[in-house]
């Protein structure tokens, strides 16, 4: 961003594409070189979001633990949490599968300890991270033709805001499918109606819906977008190779569930056709956004698209997307700020290369400097205010009382969120969670709970009853029955 690198630039890259669909002279790619990707910086955009994950451990929400960690904890010791989406079917289970894979080949070879377990299930999703990274690199490199050193600029723009860092690396459905998005769109953007591009975007589309099925908004625009364009043979294999991961999708849910699409079938029935969502979870008002839509968007993507707008004479489609996925949000009863996440990622990646075209207008080094640290942290105070994940002290604390032989069963008590589930304990003891002090006694009959984790008074009405305090963990007491 700084200052050209000097490279060799080849010539530009003949499209899969060419003489079918609108004029490329006029795509902001047709004419752009193709520049060697850099590894070394794109790999550590992937790794940070996982690594961060891992050093706070906690949790943002259950479903990181109860809709992917414990399931697929399930799948490999056949004990766990079992939420109540499992029980009727409301999930899938791809993703769970997968980190199950990893969780026994880590077991097969000796690792069992939470902590190291949840480290190498950060591999698979800094995997998918490094592919949304590198997809994330072609997309700012094409739209910064004009100023090819500020493509780099571009690039760390999207990939250290605060919502990448601190929330991509979560196991949680808007992480995993944002991820898929990235690489849908990228491929979408690419000039022509090319069959790998198509087949590409769609098979990421289709994995966008199966890690979270609220994407599926993502698919109907992405569609709608090709046959505008009249980009024929793009939306052939965009709906070919997405056809082929919603039909796995349906024998997967014939193996698990017994019937095809029983998952998809039921979420829509939950939360499209009965309006339980809203009655189970709360309805919010149009307004719950407003904190959440200045918070999650950096600051500099509101002027990076203005720039991107005025620059190409129309919204890129990743800002498209974003904005009428945040409609249908917005209509929608059931509002949470983590669903505005996908959004998030489609916005920064369409602004990123107008916000760094403006970075790139300083005319010193140290301007230039300046503005790029002024834009990450202004895009990041807001982000670090409500919307956090617990400290990981909890989920710290289970873990050693796991690996304590002299553990018989275990109450948690208070606390953001529950307990951490069995993926955190790693031993198939006694677990159980309270909301308060008045559901203690009932949990204390079982003779078997000797170890506790609790916060504030339940720490000090557990003392009253015979426990303990063997060690502090924050505002956590570890407490041992006598």
């Amino acid at each position: 961003m700084l200052a050209p690198l000097p490279s060799v630039q080849p010539a530009p890259a003949a499209s899969d594409d060419a003489g079918e669909g609108a004029p490329l002279a006029r795509h902001p790619s047709a004419q752009s070189p193709v520049r060697r990707v850099p590894w070394a910086l794109v790999v550590a955009a992937a790794a940070l979001p996982a690594v961060f994950a891992l050093v706070r451990l906690g949790r943002w929400h259950p479903d990181e633990i109860y809709q992917y960690l414990e399931p697929a904890f399930f799948r490999v010791h056949g004990y766990g949490v079992r939420a109540w989406e499992w029980d009727v079917g409301l999930r899938n289970w791809a993703i769970p599968f997968v980190l199950a894979a990893f969780l026994r080949a880590a077991h097969a070879a000796g690792i069992d300890h939470p902590i190291a377990c949840r480290a190498v299930l950060a591999v698979p999703q800094a995997a998918v991270l490094l592919l949304a990274m590198m997809s994330a690199w072609r997309y700012v490199e094409r739209r910064c033709r004009e100023t090819p050193s500020s493509a780099k600029g571009a690039f760390l723009l999207f990939a250290l805001q605060a919502p990448v860092l601190l929330f991509a690396g979560r196991t949680m459905g808007e992480s995993f499918s944002a991820a898929f998005l990235v690489v849908a769109f990228e491929r979408l953007d690419r000039p022509g109606d090319g069959r790998r591009s198509g087949t590409w975007a769609g098979a990421m589309l289709g994995l966008s819906v199966v890690a979270r099925y609220g994407s599926a908004v993502f698919v109907v625009v992405a569609l709608a977008w090709l046959v505008a364009k009249r980009r024929w043979r793009a939306l052939g294999w965009t709906c070919a190779s997405g056809g082929a991961v919603a039909i796995s999708l349906g024998v997967l849910d014939w193996a698990t569930w017994g019937r095809p699409l029983h998952s998809l079938i039921a979420y829509l029935q939950f939360n499209v056709l009965s309006g339980k969502a809203s009655t189970f979870f709360g309805a919010q008002p149009v307004g719950f956004y407003l904190w959440a839509l200045g918070a999650w968007f950096a600051l500099w993507i509101w002027p990076g698209l203005w720039i991107v707008t005025a620059r190409e004479r129309r919204l890129p489609l990743p800002a498209v997307a974003a904005v009428l996925y945040v409609l249908v949000l917005l209509a929608t009863p059931h509002k949470e700020n983590r669903f505005l996440f996908p959004a998030v990622i489609l916005a920064a990646l369409a602004a990123a290369p107008g916000a760094a075209w403006l970075v790139a207008r300083c005319q010193t080094r140290r301007a230039r400097v300046g503005a790029t640290v002024a834009a990450l942290l202004a895009g990041s105070i807001a982000f670090t205010g409500p919307d956090r994940p617990t400290s990981g002290r909890d989920f710290r604390a289970l873990a050693r009382l796991g690996r304590d032989p002299a553990t018989r069963g275990i109450l948690v008590v208070g606390g953001p969120w529950g307990s951490c589930g069995y993926f955190c304990v790693g031993r198939d003891v006694p677990l159980h969670h309270v909301e308060d002090t008045a559901e203690i006694t009932r949990v204390l009959e079982d003779s078997r709970v000797n170890r506790a984790v609790a916060v504030g008074p339940a720490s000090v009405d557990l003392q009253r009853r015979g426990f303990a305090v063997v060690e502090r963990q924050g505002k956590f007491d570890v407490l041992a029955r006598r």
